[in-house]
């Protein structure tokens, strides 16, 4: 499994999170790793699924938990 960082955020009681984008045997996952705690946010496992659409997902989840930190880099970021 390649795991890449996709950003990382800052919740409301200050604990960081890792937004990661994972290539994994079944597929792509998109997950938020908190110290010893990891939530799925999204499998796909489509035919039509890749990198670009778990990015996606990984950008709109973190427009719904993320306060734009200075120290986020953006999903994605880096690559061609």
């Amino acid at each position: 499994m390649v795991s890449t960082t996709a950003a990382r955020y800052r919740d409301a009681d200050g604990v960081w999170h890792t937004v990661q984008v994972r290539n994994t045997t079944g597929g792509w996952q998109v997950v938020d790793l908190a110290g010893e705690q990891e939530s799925v946010i999204e499998t796909l496992t489509g035919v039509g699924d890749g990198r670009p659409q778990a990015d996606a997902i990984a950008r709109d989840y973190l427009t719904t938990v993320g306060r734009g930190d200075s120290d986020a880099c953006a999903v994605g970021a880096g690559r061609r």
